[in-house]
This record gives C-alpha cells, structure tokens and sequence, in this order.
C-alpha cells in the first residue's frame, strides 16, 4: 500500500479510491533543491469514481487544463491523455488515467508552479486539426500526441503500403481525400485533405519507415501542411 507525503495539503482533494502506491521524485540535478520534485500516487479507481474525483476538483476550484488534444493524431486505447488541474496558491496536480487497467497516477508538484496552468477554460480552446488515428492491427507499443504533429512508435506485420492502406480507410471514414501515396520496403507517405464546416480546408502528410526491412519495429508521423494559415497555426500551438 502506498502512502501520502506527511507534508500534503489538506486542500488538496484526493480521490475516494485504493491508494496501491507512492513515488517520491525529487530532481535529477544536483542543483536543483528537493523541494522542486513531484509525489506520485497511485490510486484503483472505476470508472466512476474518476469521473466524480474530476467533478470534486472542479467543483473545489481547481481549473482543468487538458496539455495535449485526446481526440487528435495517434489516439491510444489504453490510456487516456493526463489533464492537469490547476488553483492559485497549490501546487499542480496532474491526473493520468489508464482505462485498461482502472489505475490513475496522480502527480503532486512540490512548489507552487504555473507549468501548464495558463487560466484557459479548457473547453474553449482550440482543437487540433489533425485527424484521429488509431492503431492499426499489430501495434504494441505507446504513441503520443501533440498540436500540429503527432508521432507512434509500434510493431506491425504490415509493410509500408499496407498499414498506409489501413490509415486511409480510417481518414477515409472520417471524411478525409487521399491527395497521394508513395511506398517501398521501408518507408510510405500519404496526404490527405479535408474542408470543414467553416469552409477551410487542412492538409495532411502521414509518414511510416520501418526502422528494420527485416523487424516489424515502424515509427509513423502526421502532420499538418498548410500550417501557413494564420488559424491553424493559432489551433496547432501546445
């Protein structure tokens, strides 16, 4: 079992679930005091009982500032993007949730810090304007997320062209044009395009290599390529 930091704020809510385990981080440089390091807690949580804990911190104060968009490049289905939870006068509070397993790490910062708490209700900023892409039958290992790119790193069977054809049908579905497809042993690329509802219109490259002609090891890219537009470039910004 784990336990909680002896110096934790009593403002600070935690969830009503199994406390399974602690990490104390403190910094990997000598110069750097302890008191800049995180505590990390493990906690079991339903499904429920995460969403009642997002409920009691907003509800206590706390703005919810999502870092990366959930809905936007490589989208994992065994865990969600973390959100961080911000309130004048504590230290940040980061929620990682992983759906697969019911487990949640919640991070703690030792100081009080404004690192990823810029006062933006988070419902309205803006989305990325890429794609959601999943993973391909084969995958195994973990992708992230980000504004204007996204990258993956995984293991298919699939050479270059088949899981460029495996992407396709997924962009396909969600309304996306192949613009153009090139592939070898080693390395594909695709682009596509789509003109949304306020009539403009985003480009997108999606690259894979296979690292290995002869290993399943790929690593894959999307970005946006008309990024010049001022508004994109305003919506692609972390």
């Amino acid at each position: 079992m784990g336990t909680l930091p002896s110096d934790l704020p009593g403002s600070i809510p935690l969830p009503h679930g199994v406390l399974v385990g602690s990490t104390e981080m403190v910094p990997s440089t000598p110069s750097a005091g302890p008191s800049n390091g995180q505590d990390v807690l493990y906690y079991t949580l339903t499904g429920d009982e995460v969403d009642a804990y997002a409920r009691t911190l907003q509800s206590a104060g706390w703005t919810a500032e999502s870092t990366v968009d959930p809905t936007a490049g490589f989208v994992s289905p065994s865990r969600f993007d973390y959100v961080t939870y911000c309130k004048p006068g504590l230290p940040a509070l980061t929620a990682s949730v992983y759906p697969a397993t019911n487990s949640v790490s919640i991070r703690l910062e030792r100081t009080v810090s404004s690192i990823g708490c810029r006062g933006v209700d988070p419902f309205q900023r803006p989305h990325s304007p890429l794609p959601k892409v999943v993973a391909p039958a084969g995958l195994v290992s973990g992708w992230q997320t980000g504004g204007g790119g996204s990258g993956a790193s995984f293991d298919s069977p699939l050479p270059p062209t088949g899981l460029l054809d495996a992407f396709t049908v997924q962009l396909s579905n969600e309304g996306w044009s192949t613009l153009t497809k090139t592939a070898n042993d080693t390395l594909g690329c695709s682009t596509y395009a789509r003109t949304g509802s306020d009539g403009k219109r985003v480009d997108v490259a999606l690259t894979v290599y296979r690292r290995n002609t002869t290993a399943k090891a790929y690593t894959a890219f999307i970005a946006v390529t008309n990024i010049s537009d001022p508004a994109l470039t305003a919506m692609a910004k972390p």
